[in-house]
Parts: C-alpha cells; structure tokens; sequence
C-alpha cells in the first residue's frame, strides 16, 4: 500500500513537472538548457516555481487591498486606481526579479 501511494505520487509530480515544463520552455523560447544539470533542473524545479508564482498571484490579486480597490471601483470598467495597483504591482515584481538576477550574478 505504501509503495502504491510512493509511486502515485512520482507519476503525478513527473507528469505534471513534464507538463509545466514545456510551458516554461515555451515562455522563454528560443531560450532552454545546455547542460545535462540544467535540463534536470527545470523538470526537477518546474512545479515548486509554477506553485510558488501561483501563490504569489493569488497573494497579490486577493489580499484586502485589492479587494477593496475592486469594490470601490465596481461600476467603472477601466479604472485608474485598479490599473495603479496593477502597475505598482507589476513594477514591484519586475525590480524584486532584477535585483534577484544580479545578485546571483546570471548573465
């Protein structure tokens, strides 16, 4: 019974690290590994990263400021006040993604 649960579990995670790896290779085309290490790696990594950047979405785009920034501009279908939260969000996102790509020093 343990075995079962154990390999369940591995055909699942490879199934869907397969999965969401092909989308990670399709959004940074024509980009992908070189190395034996680097291809393992984005298997091995594709469904923590995919699961992480779903809980920082759903940390960002549901949190009481949001909310409330939706509730008050409910009526309008563009509103300033939503697009400045996404726009701070998105800048924010980008220049914590910068600082993290030179502090590791990728190139």
């Amino acid at each position: 019974m343990r075995v079962e649960r154990v390999l369940t579990f591995v055909a699942l995670y490879l199934g869907l690290s397969t999965v969401l790896a092909l989308v990670l290779l399709a959004g940074i085309f024509p980009y992908h590994p070189k190395t034996v290490i680097g291809w393992v790696l984005l298997f091995a990594l594709a469904l923590p990263l995919t699961l992480l950047g779903e809980f920082v979405g759903e940390f960002f785009w549901r949190n009481r400021i949001a909310q409330a920034i939706a509730a008050r501009s409910s009526g309008s279908s563009l509103s300033v006040l939503r697009l400045s939260y996404a726009f701070a969000v998105m800048l924010f996102s980008f220049a914590l993604a910068f600082g993290v790509h030179r502090w590791l020093g990728v190139e």
